[in-house]
């Protein structure tokens, strides 16, 4: 199959979870790449994970597509919900699954060595790409500041702010602010604990408990042409204290980003006002061709009333009917089917204004919203709102 030429590789925690051994044997024939980034593995197969998860946040050109295919496909059957496959596949593959039990991205690590076509049927079968959903905060600005790199000072401020933070919530302290500076703005990777857990363990035949503290890794985009900070993140609390944290210890100003999302960023107006020609992708770089999937629109009446359309094609559809999307109306999610060029199927990216998009893949998101933006789904900065939104 084509290389999916990740480029961004925003999850390096399954990595921890891989045996030592495994590590070896699995990155094995990339140890020279690795080296030359800096990377190396000791010989009893241990590695500065957080060096690692560097390096793989900031994949370029010389990355092998081999190495990119693999973490995708591993990342993505990683995952509790996919172990009784990964199981059943490892036995019909007669893997040794002697010894200690394997985690999750063990199970996977040995299936891709033994028989990659396996994993990616799996995959294939199951079809685990997860939904990436972004909450896209805007700036409050007049004039966006130039930034510059995020040196050590600031770091361990935005950490000691988010500390205090997680700690009122339960979730501990020890968070690590991870920036990653890019041509269109930062990337941030900001690991922190989630609140205990206590969970049945059975060791040598008898019942016991295990207490522990899991560990998350939460995304954030700061696009700086727009002035745009994009969270993936659980709760509305952790996306406020990253935009105020953000907005502080960056940009001197703690209400730098609307956090009551009083100016949204995305519109489903051309689909009104364009029609067909809103999905017209002609010089957006990698994609072929967009269709409108779904959409719903509410009626401006004394009743809430929603309309949900589905089909291959939703323009087309209500022109057989004749029909068209109502110019009154207001349009409060659309999904998107994007085929790109060499991907074998179309990905989804779902809009529901005014700030809301959620991605099959995370990397998709730097060329759909050139498109986007092209197309007027995104606002140009201090647009005021439309009907749409």
């Amino acid at each position: 199959m084509p290389s999916l030429r990740l480029r961004r590789f925003g999850n390096p925690s399954f990595i921890q979870n891989l045996s030592p051994s495994i590590q070896l044997r699995l990155f094995e024939e990339y140890f020279p790449w690795f080296k030359s980034q800096g990377v190396e593995w000791r010989e009893d197969g241990q590695v500065d994970l957080l060096l690692l998860a560097q390096v793989l946040m900031n994949l370029d050109e010389t990355a092998p597509d081999r190495l990119m295919d693999m973490l995708f496909f591993l990342d993505e059957m990683s995952v509790p919900e996919s172990r009784d496959e990964l199981f059943e596949t490892a036995r019909e593959l007669e893997i040794d699954l002697d010894g200690p039990d394997p985690t999750d991205p063990d199970l996977a690590a040995l299936i891709w060595m033994k028989d990659r076509d396996a994993l990616q049927f799996l995959h294939a079968e199951r079809f685990l790409v997860r939904p990436k959903k972004f909450d896209s905060f805007l700036s409050t600005a007049d004039k966006l500041p130039k930034v510059g790199p995020i040196d050590d000072t600031t770091r361990i401020a935005m950490e000691s702010a988010l500390d205090e933070f997680f700690d009122t919530r339960k979730k501990g302290r020890g968070t690590r602010v991870f920036p990653f500076p890019r041509p269109e703005g930062i990337w941030f990777l900001i690991r922190h604990g989630q609140r205990v857990r206590r969970e049945d363990a059975i060791e040598s035949g008898k019942s016991s408990s295990v207490i522990y503290r899991p560990g998350k890794f939460d995304v954030l985009i700061y696009n700086a042409e727009i002035g745009e900070l994009a969270i993936h993140a659980d709760t509305k609390g952790e996306k406020t204290v990253y935009c105020e944290v953000l907005g502080r210890h960056i940009f001197g100003s703690s209400t730098f980003f609307d956090v009551d999302l009083l100016e949204g960023k995305l519109t489903l107006q051309p689909l009104i006002d364009l029609q067909a020609l809103s999905l017209v992708v002609d010089g957006i770089e990698g994609m072929e061709s967009v269709s409108l999937a779904e959409l719903h629109w509410r009626y401006n009446g004394a009743r809430y009333h929603v309309e949900i359309h589905k089909s291959d094609d939703v323009l087309a559809a209500l022109a057989d009917i004749k029909r068209r999307i109502p110019r009154r109306a207001t349009l409060i999610k659309a999904v998107f089917k994007v085929k790109f060029f060499g991907a074998t199927r179309p990905r989804t990216v779902a809009l529901r204004p005014p700030n809301v998009a959620v991605y099959d893949r995370e990397s998709d998101a730097a060329v759909v919203e050139a498109w986007m933006r092209s197309a007027g789904f995104i606002r140009r900065r201090n647009e005021g709102l439309r009907a749409s939104a």
